[in-house]
């Protein structure tokens, strides 16, 4: 289950951009995810604990991306074992095909969020 959420670092990437939606887990640490047995943490949840950081989904972070900066992603195949990903400015249409061969779909994904978190900082 740890695998469909953002990997520590990541999300504290996120959280230094702004982020701060209800979430079903949390970093206490570093090192691990704690689940809210289905219910949300943060300023919506009824769990009051102390959070080192909210542990988004990935979707949930894309989704953030696409609803707060109008960055929508994907990611697809370029042949059976090569990945690329690629995100447009849902307004402008402005399409951005950043990078390509990745060995597995996680790889790109996670290099796409990259990317995303490395636009809205600067």
């Amino acid at each position: 289950m740890e695998k469909e959420f953002l990997p520590y670092e990541l999300a504290v990437k996120l959280k230094e951009l702004g982020f701060d939606e209800p979430c079903f887990g949390w970093y206490a640490k570093r090192d691990s995810v704690r689940i809210a047995n289905g219910v949300f943490v943060g300023n919506h949840g009824s769990y009051s604990y102390e959070l080192g950081c909210y542990a988004p989904i990935w979707q949930q972070a894309f989704d953030w991306f696409r609803d707060k900066h109008s960055l929508v992603h994907s990611v697809n195949p370029l042949t059976l074992d090569s990945w690329c990903y690629s995100f447009e400015d849902k307004y402008n249409h402005k399409i951005h095909n950043l990078e390509n061969n990745f060995k597995t779909y996680e790889e790109a994904r996670q290099a796409c969020l990259e990317k995303l978190i490395e636009l809205i900082s600067k």
